[in-house]
């Protein structure tokens, strides 16, 4: 059996993942925490198994929690989850973890997860590796891997988008029609793992922002 302490302020997900964790006949949530002293109290050599972390948990930041975790003598297996970016992703890939999830993957996912870093694997949702793929890039050739992911229409929309085009303005200076624009945006999208309605902007903004 698979002890594990879930460590969440957003009460509806937190509901969620409970619910799942707990109709798998593996696993066993002994402790649920809200803010990262509750976590603290819940660890101890030996328990949990596994420890389920929300990035944005009040009170620490990810990475001191992890070190008082293992200052305490535990050595958990550590699943983090986030609403990630390329660059944040791939700060947390660095630290003691065994799993990164996005905050946007299935329940299903998370309890994955939790067996696969429970056997001490690894293990990346695919939505993290895309973000991850991007985040990959060569030094002397900044955003690499961006450029093979996306089609050179898909590129053209992201500085468009960064000079502060809008779908129309793109439609009508790419003459095409704004609905294959917005089909352009939702491909982008999904390529690189953008949820919510201003992500795509802000990405574009911040890597296309000046580049021609």
């Amino acid at each position: 059996m698979i002890s594990v302490c879930v460590g969440s302020a957003i009460p509806l997900f937190r509901e969620g993942l409970l619910r799942t964790l707990g109709e798998d006949r593996g696993v066993i949530v002994i402790a649920i925490a809200m803010e990262s002293e509750a976590v603290l109290r819940s660890c101890r050599p030996g328990r949990p198994d596994v420890l389920v972390l929300d990035t944005t948990l009040p009170g620490d930041n990810t990475s001191a929690l992890l070190r008082r975790v293992r200052q305490k003598g535990c050595d958990a297996s550590v699943v983090l989850f986030g609403d990630w970016t390329p660059e944040t992703a791939g700060a947390a890939r660095r630290l003691e973890c065994n799993a990164l999830v996005s905050l946007y993957d299935t329940t299903d996912t998370f309890v994955r997860s939790v067996h696969y870093a429970a056997e001490g694997d690894t293990f990346m949702s695919d939505r993290v590796l895309g973000l991850l793929q991007i985040f990959d890039t060569d030094p002397e050739t900044p955003g690499s891997r961006i450029e093979r992911l996306l089609t050179p229409t898909e590129r053209q929309i992201l500085r468009s988008l960064a000079e502060g085009g809008t779908s129309k303005d793109i439609a009508r200076d790419m003459f095409i029609s704004y609905r294959t624009v917005q089909k352009h945006r939702n491909n982008i999208a999904h390529k690189l793992g953008l949820e919510g309605p201003n992500a795509l902007m802000a990405f574009a903004m911040r890597h296309y922002s000046g580049r021609r």
